[in-house]
């Protein structure tokens, strides 16, 4: 028998099985189809045996697929016998899905996609961020195992789930080698580097989404797709599940996902960018912050968060590290602006946020004494939140920090075509 013929034998086999089984096939199906292959007279086993004496396969009988971050999956022997018994038995072609097969192991090379799911925040509609990379809602990523594994079902009721994605795509490449070996002394594996600038991507998505929705937001993991079934088959439904996947707060953060405008986060991810790479790594400490004391539960933990974000951002150039409570204060109801009484009243937080913080960092505790008659610290603390992502705001809308003494004293704009200020 041909191979189409084993594979339609060995699913109606898997399918007649399960058919005397109470429970779902989506439970025992993946073990029913293992077991025959070592049957040695089922249509499992011996759709295996012809598979691997077929030299039309290639190197997809046990290869090593790469994926669009510098890593890979060895191809098992079984990977695509098996795929192709579950197709099968969902209703497609196995003459398509062997011709296909064939075809890629004769040209290996396909356009890749690689999804990054985040947790704590909604899109409505999908946009470009730049051309190989898009922010898309959860709708529109692709179903399949691998994003099911980021889904809201019953059994992971206490995981966080994905509610939109960033898709990184790359043009058509060599993904297929005979093994991992190969592939790297082809020098077709994307380089070290490239892989560390995809990650660093997602990081500044997270801390620009945190900050622009004011919620905790955080990327759940990845995996890769393929612009042709087969790969995606033979690379045995892979993913990578982030240590966020455990995390308490990033459960909460989904519960209530808030929803992001597109334009908004698209030109806020760009002007991000136009910050000296020094000011970048600076402010992605703050925002790091600012993102972890939005999710923070413990209101010692976010005061101390909210602490450091704050001091990052609003007391950046200082070297003499004297009245640094006053200066952040007189500095954030500055650069923030607004009437008298709104200076004032952000003046007044951020003293209170600092009080807080070295509280926190001094006492292990925020209580409050029996005369205090003002709003509870977990109010304050979520309104010095708001402001602190305001802040961040700002900064990131200029582009770069403030020469503070220059700007606010002697009142000179030192940005070079950045405009007016925005206060």
């Amino acid at each position: 028998m041909d191979i189409v013929s084993l594979a339609e034998q060995a699913a109606s086999e898997a399918q007649e099985t399960l058919l005397h089984m109470e429970s779902a096939r989506s439970h025992f199906g993946s073990e029913v189809i293992l077991r025959a292959f070592e049957v040695e007279q089922s249509g499992a086993a011996q759709l295996l045996a012809a598979f691997s004496k077929d030299p039309s396969f290639g190197d997809i009988r046990n290869g090593w697929i790469q994926d669009a971050f510098g890593g890979g999956h060895q191809v098992q022997s079984r990977a695509f016998p098996y795929q192709l018994i579950n197709c099968v038995m969902d209703g497609q072609s196995a003459k398509k899905l062997v011709e296909e097969a064939r075809a890629f192991a004769a040209a290996p090379a396909c356009a890749t996609e690689i999804y990054t799911p985040l947790a704590g925040a909604t899109l409505d509609k999908a946009v470009s961020l730049r051309g190989d990379v898009d922010l898309l809602p959860w709708g529109d990523v692709p179903d399949g195992y691998q994003k099911a594994v980021f889904d809201e079902v019953p059994h992971r009721s206490m995981q966080p789930k994905g509610d939109l994605a960033l898709r990184f795509r790359t043009a058509s490449n060599q993904v297929l080698f005979p093994s991992f070996k190969q592939a790297e002394a082809a020098g077709r594996l994307p380089p070290t580097e490239s892989s560390k600038q995809n990650k660093l991507l997602v990081d500044d998505m997270v801390r620009c989404v945190a900050a622009l929705n004011e919620s905790h937001v955080v990327a759940l993991g990845h995996w890769a797709q393929f612009e042709q079934q087969v790969a995606t088959l033979c690379f045995a439904r892979s993913y990578s599940k982030g240590p966020a996947l455990s995390d308490v707060s990033a459960h909460l953060a989904t519960r209530n996902p808030r929803a992001l405008d597109g334009e908004l986060i698209t030109r806020f991810f760009h002007d991000f960018g136009e910050f000296s790479p020094a000011e970048i790594n600076v402010m992605r400490i703050g925002l790091d912050r600012l993102n972890l004391a939005l999710g923070r539960e413990e209101i010692v933990d976010r005061a101390i968060d909210l602490g450091i974000s704050l001091e990052v951002m609003l007391l950046h150039g200082i070297r003499e590290r004297t009245e640094m409570t006053y200066r952040a204060s007189i500095r954030g109801a500055t650069f923030l602006g607004g009437s008298q009484q709104d200076r004032m009243k952000t003046f007044k937080l951020l003293r209170v946020a600092y009080d807080l913080r070295s509280k926190a960092v001094h006492t292990g505790e925020l209580k409050m004494g029996k005369k205090y008659n003002g709003p509870p610290p977990k109010d304050l603390l979520e309104d010095a939140a708001n402001l602190c992502a305001s802040v961040a705001r700002t900064l990131i809308k200029r582009g770069s920090f403030p020469d503070w003494e220059t700007e606010y004293v002697v009142g000179v704009d030192t940005r070079e075509s950045k405009g007016t200020l925005p206060f």
